[in-house]
């Protein structure tokens, strides 16, 4: 799988992982993309009442989390290509 957004020490980090390791990681980037997009609701309803000032910093706040789920999104590509691999392997 190509997964070029990644800084390179994620990629190496997470296709290193195997087992429990492996199946903790997909749990917490599961778990973090849900919080995010809860937090980037929430921050979205914040925007219509909010002076120009806090408006940018939760533009700002809510590209940030866009972001880090962008993030999420490649990590889980990386693993499942991993999980395929292992899978075919009988590792």
């Amino acid at each position: 799988a190509q997964v070029s957004p990644l800084n390179p020490y994620l990629l190496e980090h997470y296709s290193k992982l195997r087992g429990n390791e492996f199946k903790e990681a997909m749990d917490s980037i599961e778990s973090s993309t849900k919080n995010n997009k809860i937090v980037i609701e929430s921050l979205k309803n914040e925007i219509e009442t909010a002076d120009e000032e806090k408006k940018n910093v939760l533009l700002e706040t809510i590209e940030d989390l866009e972001y880090q789920n962008e993030t999420n999104e490649e990590i889980m590509k990386l693993l499942n290509s991993n999980a395929i691999e292992e899978f075919r392997n009988g590792k």
